[in-house]
């Protein structure tokens, strides 16, 4: 982060006043979708470079172009910007994104407290999942992966309501069929 930092503030200084036009990048949601928000002060030269960018949308809600984010095409984005002789101002940026994913961070520590909070009902439940997850992050399943597959084998448990050593194959073919293949999941 300080070297990135470094290099903004040399890349700012060997520009000239006029080679000085902003653009500042935000991070945000928007329709479910993380976003690199584009800025600017109005000027003609940057709003047509803007717009030649690809995949390149406008909010209204927001006032302003976005992309998608991706971190190449965070970090596409900044070289195309310095190319053009513009300076990227991305300060906000990394804190903003650094709260997206704090906040990501928190909503899967509480979607995992509630997973066991409700299983620890049944102490064999809690530890067979306790086992499982170790077991998933042994294999370095992502934890995305990790959760999804807890939260299934919870809901199992929970429609099952039955004992583990007492869960047969034919449960989890009842389950297979009335939730994920009833319910349409996938």
């Amino acid at each position: 982060m300080i070297a990135l930092f470094y290099f903004s503030w040399n890349y700012f200084h060997e520009l000239s006043a006029d080679q000085k036009k902003r653009i500042k990048l935000i991070f945000f949601e928007h329709r479910e979708m993380a976003c690199i928000g584009i800025q600017f002060e109005r000027d003609t030269g940057i709003r047509n470079f803007v717009r030649s960018l690809d995949g390149i949308l406008f909010s209204k809600t927001k006032s302003c172009y976005y992309l998608k984010f991706e971190e190449q095409r965070f970090k596409t984005l900044v070289n195309h910007i310095k190319e053009h002789k513009f300076y990227p101002d991305y300060s906000g940026f990394t804190q903003q994104y650094a709260d997206y994913l704090k906040q990501g961070m928190i909503k899967e520590a509480e979607a995992v407290g509630e997973l066991k909070n409700e299983v620890r009902k049944d102490a064999s439940y809690a530890k067979f999942l306790d086992s499982f997850k170790i077991y998933l992050e042994q294999r370095r399943y992502s934890s995305n992966t990790i959760n999804t597959y807890c939260l299934l084998i919870q809901k199992f448990l929970t429609w099952c309501g039955k004992p583990i050593e007492e869960i047969s194959q034919d449960d989890l073919i009842r389950f297979n069929h009335k939730k994920i293949i009833g319910e349409k999941l996938s």
